[in-house]
């Protein structure tokens, strides 16, 4: 059995990637997963969008990866099934605006949990059921692990400092794991948007009618896009996607400028 899993499928970006992968059946090339197995805290909202997508492939399951018992009820999912994984993609995540000194430890705890510990708990947990198809195909038709980073990962962000660390963590990860695991015949991206018209930014800021301030809110853009542009880079297994010219742009800036300047005007536009 092959199967796709999606983590964070509940809502924004990983529900935006499901509603993508139901649609077109191929996923990647010619491997057709069977089932499709989307994770989530919120196993209401999981349910509701497997009636919702009449997709028979699609089997929800209720994990909070950010505890061990999560991470263990996934791993004892897997082994009881054997599949073969054949697309993997980590759209769980976190984060809350505010000064590091005016966030409880809680915050930054669970930040640091789902972002960075539970993605690589996921990794490391699926990657036994990837070797098989990878080493059958090649690099070319293998399987493929996608990680939603983000452009706050190119700089420290002020009044937004844990949630940028830990997606640069996600971008090192990635890009480390790419080197590694092609010549084992399984491609690694990171995605990097900058903001998305999803609930995470109510959800960051503890506002439900919040949205992106400062230069931020001109270059918003919609999961629906940024899933469509991002496939073709997904398939050829590259490590690292920047959606939208305005974030290449800001990426440039981050070899070339001095850090430190860099952060002086990420602190100013965001006022």
């Amino acid at each position: 059995m092959k199967i796709a899993l999606l983590s964070g499928a509940s809502s924004g970006i990983g529900e935006a990637y499901l509603r993508y992968l139901a649609k077109d059946s191929s996923v990647f090339r010619d491997n057709i997963p069977v089932e499709i197995w989307i994770l989530a805290r919120r196993g209401e909202k999981l349910r509701q969008l497997a009636t919702e997508l009449k997709d028979p492939r699609i089997r929800p399951f209720t994990i909070d990866l950010s505890t061990q018992e999560g991470a263990d009820s996934l791993a004892q999912a897997l082994a009881a099934e054997n599949p073969t994984i054949v697309f993997l993609m980590n759209c769980a995540g976190t984060g809350k605006y505010g000064e590091f000194s005016e966030r409880s430890r809680e915050d930054t705890r669970q930040t640091i949990l789902l972002n960075c510990a539970a993605l690589s708990d996921v990794i490391h947990i699926c990657l036994p059921y990837m070797l098989p198809v990878a080493r059958e195909n090649g690099f070319a038709r293998g399987p493929r692990i996608v990680n939603i980073a983000s452009s706050a990962a190119f700089l420290p962000q002020p009044g937004f400092s844990v949630y940028a660390a830990s997606k640069a963590y996600v971008v090192s990860l990635s890009r480390a794991l790419s080197e590694e695991l092609r010549p084992l015949g399984i491609g690694v991206t990171a995605i990097c948007p900058g903001p998305v018209a999803t609930a995470f930014i109510a959800n960051a800021s503890g506002s439900p009618i919040a949205a992106p301030r400062g230069i931020k809110a001109l270059f918003v853009v919609k999961a629906e896009d940024l899933v469509r542009c991002s496939m073709p880079s997904i398939r050829r297994g590259k490590s690292m996607y920047i959606h939208s010219f305005s974030q290449k742009i800001l990426y440039l800036f981050s070899k070339i400028v001095p850090t430190g300047w860099m952060v002086k005007l990420i602190r100013a536009l965001s006022k």
